[in-house]
């Protein structure tokens, strides 16, 4: 076998196209990588350039969005390929450590693809690749902060990001962060509180894994919430531009595409439900609306009211300034609403990125900002739908969800505010179609059961008039992923 040739083929894929110099960071950090920890001779070849021509040889494809490769998980596939002749799928594999693929090419080239099952997804449940542009923060961050990075085989990063100190490490994204643990519930006080794990699923940020430990409930309130946590302070650094991925670009922000935004059911709920109950002229507040999907909306449907857009970075800013919009960038923390001022204020996905005695605090300031018998609208995740627990939805968004909410857990709170309880409908954007999250569980949940879960729930929703009838069951059956909840000011 040792007259077989082996080539790396490295794609190099533009992660960040505003700073070209990181991806040719990556590629030599990708070299170090693989002469460091490779036994065998090989040649590294750039995907653009003119193949190399060898009698027989193995050819592995790599690519700079999965730089933290498993070296011995290589050598594995490499010598499978050598001695059968064959190219050899990787199943199995953590997102992020396997090459794209393993080829034999040459005369002797069998016609077989040989099947190589590896269990490090099912054992850690994490994702490793950089393709999510704050998974590239926390990559270059750990670059950064060890030197030695290019010399850790992947159970070292795994054991790494299980501890406590990786777990502190991903929610500041490496940076600079204060952070504080409660010993007690946040909400009810009590000293009764214990993690709870995601198990099937990573964290869209990726690199926590099974055994992590970043979200813990209350055993009384049953509320669940990040521990440890940014102090309040600091909540708003988990936001910058690496973020701009989820966020609309201004210059293709238009009141057609606003049509297809994943909350629009919410949104024509609230019109429905709300809009009759206002006065012509009503004084509205968005909080937390920076991307700007929902005033555009309203001002569409209702243009004699007057809406504040408030939030600390708003992104269509002039877009929304055009559409007679009133845009006002501030923390909510610190921006004072005018008392008595307002008819309707919207908290849409918001309170869930708000520490769980932050959310009382700000239902306070609001309900001192609004008219007698205004409305609240708050929007959030229900942590008590099957469907946000069947992938580990629940989790998927640390450490920018900071509470985890359901309305059992809401209700002590909203108590406590001087609100009444007005309407409480569940909506099930998680079975949009566009939204393809259950497709992306085929692919990156941690087990073949919960895979095959996930392309079964995938086809189920697929089917318009099915996906109809599931969200309306769901709405019936009070267990939609999202609660959109109306509360009223005497």
């Amino acid at each position: 076998m040792d007259d077989i040739k082996v080539e790396f083929i490295l794609k190099k894929e533009v992660i960040l196209s505003e700073v070209e110099e990181i991806t040719e960071e990556i590629v030599s950090f990708i070299e170090q990588r693989l002469y460091n920890q490779l036994s065998f001779p090989f040649t590294l070849t750039d995907h653009n350039a003119p193949a190399k021509i060898y009698e027989n040889c193995v050819k592995v494809e790599i690519s700079t969005k999965t730089p933290l490769l498993d070296c011995n998980l290589i050598q594995t596939l490499v010598n499978m390929s050598k001695r059968t002749k064959s190219s050899v799928k990787c199943y199995g594999a953590v997102p992020g450590i396997a090459p794209s693929s393993v080829s034999f090419v040459g005369p002797d080239c069998s016609k077989n693809t040989l099947l190589h099952n590896d269990s490090s997804l099912h054992d850690n449940a994490t994702i490793l690749n950089i393709e999510k542009k704050k998974r590239l923060k926390i990559f270059l961050s750990l670059k950064k902060k060890f030197k030695d990075l290019h010399c850790w085989g992947v159970d070292k990063i795994f054991d790494f990001f299980s501890s406590r100190e990786g777990v502190e490490f991903i929610i500041s994204y490496g940076e600079n962060l204060n952070l504080e643990y409660y010993t007690k519930c946040p909400s009810c006080c009590k000293p009764e509180i214990h993690p709870i794990y995601a198990g099937n699923f990573s964290p869209i940020i990726g690199f926590l894994t099974r055994k992590s430990k970043y979200y813990f409930q209350c055993s009384f309130c049953e509320i669940v919430f990040l521990n440890p946590v940014p102090k309040s302070g600091d909540l708003n650094k988990l936001y910058d531009w690496y973020d701009v991925e989820i966020f609309p670009n201004e210059n293709d922000f238009s009141l057609h595409s606003l049509q297809h935004n994943h909350y629009i059911q919410n949104y024509e709920l609230c019109f429905k439900k709300y809009g009759k109950n206002l006065p012509k002229n009503a004084t509205i507040a968005d909080l937390g609306g920076g991307t700007g999907f929902f005033s555009s909306l309203a001002k569409q449907k209702f243009p004699s009211w007057d809406i504040d857009v408030i939030d600390f970075r708003i992104y269509p800013q002039k877009k929304l300034n055009e559409f007679g919009i009133n845009t006002i960038e501030s923390d909510l923390s610190s921006f004072t609403l005018k008392e008595n001022h307002y008819d309707m204020i919207t908290l849409w996905e918001v309170i869930e990125h708000l520490r769980i005695e932050d959310i009382e605090l700000q239902l306070k300031r609001i309900y001192n900002g609004l008219k007698s018998n205004g409305f609240l609208i708050i929007s959030t995740p229900n942590f008590n739908s099957p469907l946000t627990q069947a992938l580990d939805f629940w989790a998927w968004f640390m450490p920018h969800h900071i509470s985890v909410l359901s309305l059992n857990s809401l209700l002590p709170i909203f108590a406590k505010t001087g609100f009444e309880l007005f309407d409480v409908n569940y909506e099930s954007i998680l079975l949009r179609e566009e939204r393809g999250d259950f497709s992306f569980g085929v692919t990156n949940s941690c087990s073949i059961a919960s895979r095959a879960e996930s392309l079964l729930l995938n086809l189920l929703i697929m089917e318009q008039s099915r996906n109809t009838k599931l969200i309306s069951e769901f709405r019936q059956k009070e267990i939609g992923t999202e609660m959109v909840i109306g509360l009223r000011k005497p």
